[in-house]
């Protein structure tokens, strides 16, 4: 086990808000989609069911474990990627937040008052 850093940690949280806003985008084109609002919207939870599974499949197939990699931990587990894999399928939210208010990193359009 090595020592976190700072760098490490940031760069973690960076990745999963990243994640989270890709996993949401992806599942929205499926979720906004006439057929499945047809369908499936009725069914409570599955949304969060299919997020969930998507974003352990991905963090699987690529080894992203972060509380490994905020905790210095040079090996990935299995109860890490399940809990990467819920902290992204929570969604944008959070990561909008991350990036606009606490970091203030915005789009060009979100400085110009456009974007929020």
């Amino acid at each position: 086990m090595t020592t976190p850093s700072l760098d490490v940690a940031a760069t973690t949280a960076a990745s999963v808000a990243v994640l989270a806003i890709f996993v949401e985008r992806a599942l929205a084109i499926a979720f906004e989609h006439p057929l499945w609002m047809r369908f499936f919207d009725r069914v409570n939870g599955i949304k969060e069911i299919i997020a969930l599974a998507l974003s352990y499949a991905i963090c699987k197939d690529v080894g992203f474990d972060a509380i490994a990699l905020v905790t210095g931990d040079s090996s990935v587990h299995r109860a890490g990627l399940w809990i990467t894999a819920a902290t992204i399928a929570g969604g944008s939210k959070g990561s909008k937040r991350l990036f606009y208010e606490l970091w203030g990193i915005k789009s060009r359009a979100a400085k110009n008052g456009g974007a929020r």
